[in-house]
């Protein structure tokens, strides 16, 4: 008598129908591998989220005869939601065994090149680092631009110093130091009105809608 066990990952991206079914041999293979490297493969082609379905399941053909074991549903057995998870799994039944027949008459052992422990390790030690190395690039951004950001306050302490420096000698000077004042007072308000705005992204997006006409 012929047995052949395999273990078979369901997923499925958060805004997606699709359900990916994978398939891996069951000796020396966890269903963690062959999640993991689904998704790898679905980080090639779409940046959603993929979730896993009803856990870890279990197919077997002996002679032939091929059969699919899933897990028992977390909710109570009384409850509909117990009996929705049924109702799911005995749709998606069929759809594994197809899935399982024509990995089989390709020659194939799985549907996925299923990445070992030691390349899990290492490919989420590499994701761990981007993750890092983009955060820290986020806060010295984050820092540059306070640093370069001069607030109302400061910008008026600024001018203020540099107008009562500037002693003015003819009626020219005179004007100039005028100008340069309404300019500082102009600048305080703009950057005034744009720090309401950045905190306040709802009023910014209302006034657009407000003005806006259409195309």
């Amino acid at each position: 008598m012929e047995v052949k066990k395999y273990k078979v990952v369901c997923s499925q991206p958060k805004f997606s129908d699709e359900i990916y079914i994978d398939i891996a041999p069951d000796k020396g293979i966890i269903h963690d591998q062959i999640f993991f490297s689904r998704i790898q493969l679905h980080r090639e082609t779409s940046q959603q989220p993929l979730a896993r379905l009803f856990g870890s399941i279990y197919l077997q053909e002996i002679n032939n005869d091929i059969s699919v074991e899933f897990p028992k549903p977390p909710a109570r057995k009384d409850s509909p939601e117990y009996f929705g998870i049924l109702k799911q799994q005995k749709e998606l039944e069929p759809q594994i065994i197809e899935r399982y027949r024509k990995m089989r008459q390709s020659g194939r052992e799985s549907t996925l090149f299923v990445c070992s422990v030691n390349q899990m390790f290492e490919l989420s030690e590499e994701k761990n680092a981007e993750a890092d190395a983009f955060e820290r690039k986020r806060r010295a951004k984050m820092q540059f631009i306070a640093e370069q950001t001069e607030t109302p306050t400061d910008y008026k302490q600024k001018h203020a110093a540099q107008l009562m420096s500037q002693e003015p000698q003819t009626p020219q000077e005179e004007q100039r130091v005028r100008q340069a004042q309404k300019f500082a007072a102009a600048r305080e308000r703009r950057l005034v009105v744009e720090q309401k705005r950045a905190q306040d992204p709802l009023a910014a997006w209302q006034r657009f809608q407000k003005e806006y006409s259409g195309d």
